[in-house]
């Protein structure tokens, strides 16, 4: 049994690597307005490989679901039909209800895909209307069923049978993407939730592109690693403190332990190190939604996805990213009609950028809208009674555009489900500086802004400079 609950957290955590790349390719996909072949391929290929390892695991209705997925992805490679908004729109709404059903795994029998299924067979038809009902979410499930309790996968049918003839195996066919040192498991049943991570067993030959090779470890070892890592530092930092007074023995046994140390803190370190750009890719989609709800037009671009985080840094910063991007798409650029009219493009853009500098992790959100007006600022902060008139006498611009992080504050006229309670930036402040991290804001009236955030590498081990004065030590 609880090799089977492995396997399924497994094929879990994979699938939603596979949905997230395919989400990608969509969005991607509808601001070219066309779908390149290889898009295309990669798209089935990703569902491909979810739908075989669905059957394997008794997982019908996921199954069912990818199958006509697949169906309708091989007659758009194949050129049988062509690509239209419909067909994107259906297949986008596929991955949601995939998604929803990989968050409840144990419950995924009892979701209604019929509807679904149904309009991904009519637009393999050359039916152009739009997709019906999305799928519908199980209610009030009576009971998870336990995975040995699933019902074998029936045979595939003989469409199946010639989608699967027609690809190469399963393993050939998986995009090829960086696995991901995160828990594997968010779903309600408990024991799925055992967290462990992707951790290079084969290192060696990387720079010339030979293929790694991974086994699973449990992130309260790494966390164990890292914390005897650690101590070791401190051993070392205390045998470095009395170098001087050694011999050239064994000066040379602490160099060696110092040299050997540091390379050690350095690899496990990297063992909780994750690519930004796993959760950069969660916006695109978010952008691509808010565009048409609030009526605009945002280019999304993102940049320095390859810079890598402690994985509790990103799961930290995930939630302060998604206010600044919603607040960059909801405040920042303007509606097409207004940026005409101020002599700009139709399109705004949004660009969230990663990078280091001087030993930090740098995240920008920056967008080309209309920017933030210090008078309006001004404004609605004596409104709000957040400051006084005194207080804001010789407040300079820069000092009343950070006022926007001050609890309570907002400029929006009227509240929707977007914005407007006056809680996203202050949460931001605060989510940020709790693990050590600092926010600030730069902006040009009708110009734009830009949102910065400074992160300490890891949350682990904080490097720092031991000053003594007198009988104190002080750790900068």
């Amino acid at each position: 049994m609880d090799t089977d609950l492995e396997i399924l957290a497994e094929y879990v955590e994979e699938s939603r690597g596979h949905l997230e790349h395919a989400e990608k390719i969509f969005v991607e996909i509808q601001k070219a307005g066309n779908a390149p072949q290889e898009s295309i391929n990669d798209l089935f290929r990703a569902i491909h490989t979810i739908k075989g390892s669905a059957g394997f695991l008794g997982l019908n209705t996921i199954s069912t679901l990818t199958h006509a997925m697949e169906g309708l992805l091989d007659d758009l490679r194949e050129g049988a039909i062509s690509l239209s908004p419909a067909i994107s729109e259906a297949l986008i709404e596929g991955t949601d209800m995939l998604n929803n059903m990989f968050d409840d795994i144990a419950s995924s029998e009892n979701f209604d895909t019929a509807a679904l299924v149904e309009t991904l067979k009519r637009l393999r038809e050359g039916d152009s209307a739009p997709p019906v009902a999305a799928a519908k979410e199980p209610e009030k499930p009576e009971k998870a069923a336990a995975v040995e309790e699933t019902a074998a996968a029936e045979e595939p049918a003989a469409e199946d049978k010639k989608n699967e003839d027609s690809s190469t195996p399963i393993a050939d066919e998986a995009p090829k993407r960086e696995p991901q040192t995160t828990a594997v498991a968010k779903t309600e049943a408990a024991p799925i939730q055992k967290a462990q991570a992707a951790v290079p067993a084969v290192t060696a030959g990387d720079a010339h592109g030979k293929h790694e090779e991974f086994l699973r470890i449990r992130v309260d070892i790494l966390d164990r690693l890292m914390m005897l890592a650690g101590e070791l530092v401190l051993v070392r930092n205390q045998q470095l403190m009395h170098l001087e007074q050694a011999d050239t023995t064994m000066h040379s046994i602490t160099t060696s332990l110092n040299s050997v140390t540091s390379e050690l803190q350095e690899t496990i370190m990297r063992t909780r190190m994750q690519p930004i750009g796993t959760v950069f890719s969660r916006f695109s989609r978010m952008v691509r939604d808010l565009s048409r709800k609030l009526g605009k037009q945002i280019e999304f671009v993102t940049e320095g996805d390859e810079v890598e985080l402690d994985k509790n840094m990103l799961e930290a910063i995930a939630d302060p990213l998604t206010h600044l991007v919603r607040n960059a798409c909801d405040h920042g650029v303007e509606k097409p009609e207004d940026r005409i009219a101020s002599g700009k493009s139709a399109e705004g853009k949004v660009t969230l950028s990663a990078y280091h500098e001087s030993g930090q992790v740098h995240v920008d959100i920056k967008d080309n809208g209309k920017g933030i007006n210090p008078e309006i600022i001004r404004r609605k902060v004596l409104e709000k009674g957040l400051k006084t008139e005194s207080e804001l006498t010789h407040v300079s611009d820069q000092e009343l555009q950070s006022m926007i992080f001050l609890p309570g504050f907002s400029t929006a006229t009227t509240i929707t489900d977007v914005s407007g309670r006056g809680v996203g930036m202050d949460v931001v402040k605060t989510g940020v500086e709790k693990f050590g991290g600092t926010v600030s804001i730069t902006s040009v009236d009708g110009e734009g802004s830009t949102v910065k955030l400074r992160l300490p590498l890891t949350l682990a081990i904080i490097p720092s400079l031991i000053v003594q004065s007198g009988n104190e030590r002080f750790a900068i």
